[in-house]
This record gives C-alpha cells, structure tokens and sequence, in this order.
C-alpha cells in the first residue's frame, strides 16, 4: 500500500470576488431596466442541485433549501419556517412554508423534502465531505408540512451545512429521473427559487426569467443574460464597449483591470468580503521540508505584502489562515508567521542549515 503524502500549506492571499458594474458612459444598446447582461467565463453547465458540477451562482437563484445563511453567518428561514432540535441533538424537526409551489406547478411539501434527502442519500459517499451526511439516520414526515432528520449522534454545524447551496436544495420530484433520482442527472432544472432557466445554448449564453410562481418578493430585474466570455481582457472590453453591463467573480479580471474601472467615470467597482485562500502546498515527507524549522523559515521568507500589493493592486489580502474570518467559527487567534528574513536564518541555523560565504546553505556537506 502506498503511504498517503502529508502535505502543509504555505498561506498567501485571500482571494475575493470582484464586481465591476457599468453605470452609465457606453450604455448597452437595447438596453432595458427589467434586464442585466452579464459575462462569465463558462457556460452554466450541469445544474443538478445534488452534484457539483454546475455554476453555484445558477443554482443559487433556482433552489432553495430548508434554510440559508446570511452574511453575518447566522441561519435564517427559507423554505422551513421554523424549527426544533430536540434535547438530546438527535432530532431537527421543520416546519415548512404553505402554499409554495415549484416552477413546474408541482406542489413543495414534507414529501417533496423527504424525495430530496433520499435522492441525496442514493449517492452519499458523493457527499462524505459532509459529515451530517455521515450522521444521517432516517426522515420522517408526520404530516404534510413537516419534517423529520434523524442523527446518529449530536452535530452542531448542522444548520450550517444544510444552509450550503448544494447538495441540500431541492427540485421538484417530476424533474427527477423516474421521480425519485438525481444520482444520474435529472430531466429538468426545476425549483421553487425566484428564478427560472428560460434557455440556455451551451458555450454561448443561458437566460434567466423571474420566476412567476415564486412565493416571495419578486425579483426587480425580470430577466438575467448571462454571455460565455472566456477571455479576460474580451470581458473587460465587451463591458467597456457596453455589450454587457456587468462582470463579477472570482478571477473574472485581474487587479489591473479592476482598478482601472475604479478610477473610470460610468463604472463602479466593488470587492466582496474574503471567500477564498490562495496557497502552496510543500510535501512534507521529502528532503529539507521533513524538517519543522525549515517549513518555519519558508513561512518567514513569504513577504505577502509585496505580492498583495505588487501583483495584486492590494486587491487581496495576505491571509494567515487557510479560512477567511468570515466564514463562521474561523475568526480564531493563531500564530502569525510575519515576513522576516533575520528570523528565517535562525530557524535554518537551528535546523543544521549553516551559510557559507558565498551565502549558500548546506547541512552535512550537502546543499
């Protein structure tokens, strides 16, 4: 059997979305205030709420779940109006919302919930990373308009997890294949969310129209278009010239462009909260990085400053956690490797690593 790596991370920046929005100058022709045109480097892709394949931006506008997590971090209602959690953590019971329908007419209820969760279930080890996945131990549904989980054991995170835009959010039943799975794909991209996919031609562009059907407030803007624009400088140019009105996105421009549409009139420019780490990963189990204090002073020599700013405008953050302190329960203390040369030649002086006078290090006689 081979031995698994063991793999550290070096951490670097923390990635953000960006936003860059055409308020006025090339106005797109055509243009309507009912509509948004904008550009994303891929086509939507599979958009089965139960696998990962798909753009989350799409399926987060045609599916709900039983709750969602709001930018503070706390939970909040969405398809479940409330909720108990019995003494012992075992048993969430959910009290769903009434007269909500999918977009394809067919009624949401506790048997609609429970189709979805053993959808989900048909293909689990799918979904091991979730440990309530894991600790599933039955659904239940004692009436039309509740619902019934069953853990194995107590997990805290619970709601959080079932807050994720996948694979926890539901589509209706007759878009399943034979009506109960999705393990193969489904029929139809059907949700109780506020919108819905009116077309979509692959590689070329997918549309999106408010959802009529849709039990809460009704989006502003009725249609959104969303263009396949690989390239990064043609999304720049596209909304420049006012083909599109807006980009948004992780690694959807660089820190350049971004800037430059900052500083420019009719454009606005805006920067989400940290959503991701960019990192290196180093083996640990090969040659000098066996070593602690090697990996310490490999820390030390990082000046992640000088790439933020350098390379990135400033536009992402050094981060010295691989989660962003937005993300619940990860706003935590941990000891911060500071950019420091001196103290980098210190761990590799106590590491064995001794400098020649050509300034080169060796340990034992060997480089």
């Amino acid at each position: 059997m081979k031995k698994k790596k063991n793999f550290k991370f070096l951490l670097l920046l923390t990635g953000i979305l960006l936003f860059v929005l055409s308020c006025g100058g090339n106005v797109r022709k055509n243009a309507s205030k009912d509509e948004i045109v904008a550009a994303n480097f891929r086509d939507i892709r599979d958009l089965n709420p139960h696998n990962y394949a798909g753009e989350l931006y799409a399926q987060n506008i045609l599916y709900e779940g039983l709750v969602i997590i709001n930018k503070d971090g706390s939970i909040a209602p969405q398809l479940a109006e409330k909720w108990e959690i019995s003494k012992d953590g075992r048993e969430y019971t959910f009290h769903l919302r009434k007269n909500v329908v999918f977009s394809d007419g067919e009624k949401f209820d506790a048997k609609a919930v429970k189709a979805n969760f053993d959808a989900i279930m048909e293909n689990k080890n799918r979904h091991g990373w979730l440990e309530s996945v894991r600790l599933f131990d039955g659904f239940e549904t004692p009436d039309d308009y509740t619902f019934k989980i069953k853990l194995k054991e107590p997990y805290y995170p619970m709601l959080i997890e079932l807050g994720s835009i996948r694979p926890f959010r539901f589509i209706s039943p007759k878009a399943m294949k034979n009506g109960k799975s999705t393990k193969n794909g489904v029929d139809k991209y059907v949700g109780t969310g506020p919108y819905v996919l009116k077309s979509n031609k692959t590689d070329e562009e997918a549309v999106f129209e408010v959802n009529d059907k849709y039990w809460g407030t009704k989006p502003k803007i009725k249609r959104i278009r969303v263009k396949v624009i690989p390239e990064e400088q043609t999304r720049a140019l596209a909304l420049e010239k006012g083909n599109i009105d807006i980009v948004f996105g992780r690694d959807m421009i660089d820190s350049e462009t971004f800037k430059k549409f900052k500083d420019k009139k009719g454009f606005s420019a805006m920067m989400s909260e940290p959503v991701a780490t960019r990192m290196m990963l180093v083996n640990t189990t090969k040659g000098a990085l066996t070593d602690k204090n090697v990996r310490k002073a490999l820390q030390h020599v990082l000046n992640k400053k000088e790439i933020s700013e350098g390379i990135f405008e400033g536009t992402e953050t050094p981060a010295d956690t691989i989660l962003a302190k937005t993300v619940p329960y990860a706003n935590i203390d941990v000891p911060v490797y500071n950019y420091s040369l001196d103290e980098a030649k210190k761990l590799l002086d106590a590491a064995g690593w001794t400098a020649g006078a050509d300034g080169k290090r060796q340990k034992n006689g060997k480089p």
